[in-house]
């Protein structure tokens, strides 16, 4: 039976699954990946790593947290992911979830990503833009695509949702910033609006990955403890 070990050592050929990166740009939890090569490094252990998302980042031992997939059963019952660890893992989504849903309509967030999936469009590791893209752009970006009557079905309902999932994410974004960024006397009021702008842009980034993170986390418990 298929089980998880946290943050046990890794050896090449291992499938291991991200729970979280401290580097800002490192793979989302929940992405699955296989081990290519191990070394260490000034005393530290590192995997080099190819993630379903296309990414080659190292996970570092002591800094990095993940999950390794494994077969054997005699390895301690202690160090296994179980249904009670997954439990776990849920109640952080769960806080997760409390934090984000404050500032964006999370049940509208899970109905369209649940239609992107079903379209099958996009890889869904890489689905996060789709929250603020629009309806003009995704249409434009898959204008050439060929639809089965299911995934033009779940298509067309990605399109009727994309204006409103955007609105969301700009709302969201700026009622989750307090106030302009603070600046030097010497700032204009321009640049001050230009950096206030900014700021909310990237707040809406990121937190389109971190919705798209927990939807994966959700989805991907749920289908474990089944």
């Amino acid at each position: 039976m298929e089980k998880y070990v946290k943050n046990a050592p890794l050896e090449k050929g291992d499938t291991v699954v991200c729970i979280k990166m401290q580097d800002e740009y490192g793979v989302p939890g929940g992405v699955p990946g296989v081990v290519k090569s191990v070394a260490n490094v000034m005393g530290d252990m590192q995997y080099y790593v190819e993630w379903d998302n296309g990414s080659k980042l190292a996970l570092i031992e002591g800094v990095d947290k993940w999950m390794r997939v494994v077969q054997d059963d005699t390895i301690e019952e202690s160090f296994f992911m179980t249904k009670k660890g997954l439990i776990r893992e849920s109640k952080k989504a769960s806080e997760k979830f409390n934090d984000l849903s404050e500032y964006y309509d999370i049940r509208l967030i899970k109905k369209f990503l649940d239609a992107l999936r079903l379209s099958s469009v996009t890889n869904m590791f890489q689905a996060g833009q789709y929250l603020y893209l629009g309806k003009e752009r995704i249409a434009h970006e898959h204008k050439y695509n060929e639809f089965s009557d299911d995934t033009q079905e779940a298509f067309d309902e990605v399109l009727d949702m994309a204006e409103e999932v955007r609105d969301e994410m700009i709302r969201g974004a700026f009622s989750s910033i307090d106030g302009r960024n603070q600046g030097n006397e010497n700032d204009d009021e321009d640049e001050l609006d230009n950096r206030y702008l900014r700021s909310v842009e990237n707040k809406m980034r990121r937190d389109a990955q971190d919705l798209l993170s927990l939807w994966m986390q959700l989805k991907g418990n749920a289908a474990r403890l089944r």
